[in-house]
């Protein structure tokens, strides 16, 4: 249920580093280019982050070993919730898809290339994420555990926000961007959760298990956030510096 935080912060991240990239030989025709001085530089941002969805979802972006992100693949996804929580879980996500990223809608960008920030809040439509999971633990007072194919579908989309910022640093007279920080918040209008063999295969208690986590699927999301926000951060920071590392600030926002 966390992994559509990590479709979303791949997304922005590809996007940022290569809708406004000036001179690359290998970007697609259809990407617009988008000038640092432009007086509506943000609008020209969010239409250019636009239009690049579709063309990441469909093909990524090769020259920059970008994968298509629709379905976005993730290897695995670590959540540890602690003891001190109502939720109480270890939960590993592995091989997972995530189908439906080519309908996010951008709905505004905020970019400070001054300060090294930049805000994207956007709008998805229904997302699914698939795979495998293993599970041990407690839910409210509930115990539950095992391991098997999971379903995770926000058939309602939602809306969410991503800031990325850094600082400065200068190599061969060109400047690029440290990632220090990224954030975000999601905000789905529904979850529907499937985990098939819960129980070691005891499908009455699975049955009941699953109808629990989605008459309370707000309860448990809640309860997850923090910990599963400290648990992505350090993977998104980790994506982010391997694109901004390579790219300098004068390719991204052009003078």
């Amino acid at each position: 249920m966390f992994s559509n935080y990590i479709s979303y912060m791949k997304t922005c991240i590809f996007i940022i580093n290569v809708v406004v990239v000036s001179g690359h030989p290998k970007l697609p025709d259809e990407m617009p280019l988008c000038k640092r001085n432009d007086p509506n530089l943000n609008e020209c941002l969010k239409k250019a982050i636009q239009t690049s969805v579709s063309v990441l979802a469909n093909a990524g972006i090769p020259s920059l070993d970008v994968p298509a992100i629709d379905p976005l693949h993730i290897h695995e996804i670590l959540v540890h919730q602690n003891s001190s929580h109502s939720v109480r879980i270890m939960l590993a996500l592995n091989h997972a898809d995530v189908v439906g990223l080519s309908g996010i809608e951008i709905q505004s960008v905020d970019a400070d290339w001054d300060n090294y920030k930049i805000r994207i809040d956007m709008k998805s439509n229904a997302l699914t994420i698939v795979g495998d999971y293993k599970v041990d633990g407690k839910i409210m007072v509930l115990p539950i555990f095992g391991e098997g194919k999971f379903n995770f579908s926000f058939n309602e989309g939602g809306d969410g926000h991503i800031e990325l910022s850094g600082r400065p640093e200068i190599r061969d007279g060109k400047t690029y961007m440290i990632t220090e920080n990224v954030s975000w918040d999601y905000k789905p209008k529904h979850l529907f959760m499937n985990l098939d063999n819960l129980f070691n295969g005891d499908k009455p208690r699975g049955i009941q298990m699953n109808a629990f986590l989605n008459d309370n699927w707000e309860d448990v999301l809640d309860e997850v956030k923090d910990v599963t926000q400290a648990s992505f951060g350090e993977t998104f920071k980790d994506i982010a510096k391997l694109i901004f590392d390579k790219v300098p600030l004068e390719s991204i926002a052009i003078e």
